[in-house]
């Protein structure tokens, strides 16, 4: 009989321990593929006011020409509180030379952002020297981490 009541109070226990285990919702998620060129895209709009996790991980799929050499970055734009954020140097979330061959071609990053409900937030693209031959695939998730 001890051992039955231990058995369940056991599995009780593990039962409330899964119960706490908090999933990040993936509100928004995407790509842009075979870029040659800068493009811009607003990826989510939020409904709520929140804070949200923009994760993105951008490879060179076609090297570019060594001169000059440029960087693909992407960037984020985003309306908090405070007003317009972000940008190309602001919101700055990965890099890469546009003549990367592997390994070493890829770059990834993420970015915490609070953002007000309406404005939507915009991911871009951009390569100083869109005529150098390169091309990037990029990917993006947004993760909702806390509402207002």
């Amino acid at each position: 009989m001890t051992k039955r009541i231990s058995l369940w109070v056991l599995i009780l226990a593990a039962s409330a321990a899964v119960a706490q285990v908090q999933h990040v919702p993936v509100v928004a998620k995407g790509k842009f593929l075979n870029k040659h060129a800068s493009v811009t895209k607003a990826i989510f709009t939020p409904t709520q006011n929140g804070v949200y996790r923009v994760t993105v991980y951008l490879t060179v799929v076609t090297p570019g020409v060594p001169e000059p050499q440029t960087v693909w970055n992407a960037f984020l734009n985003w309306t908090d509180d405070a007003g317009d954020e972000g940008g190309p140097s602001g919101g700055a979330i990965a890099g890469q030379v546009s003549n990367a061959t592997p390994p070493g071609a890829s770059g990834h990053g993420e970015i915490i952002v609070e953002s007000v409900a309406g404005s939507p937030i915009i991911l871009g693209l951009t390569n100083a020297f869109p005529n150098d031959g390169s091309a990037v695939n990029l990917y993006y998730t947004v993760e909702q981490l806390v509402l207002f």
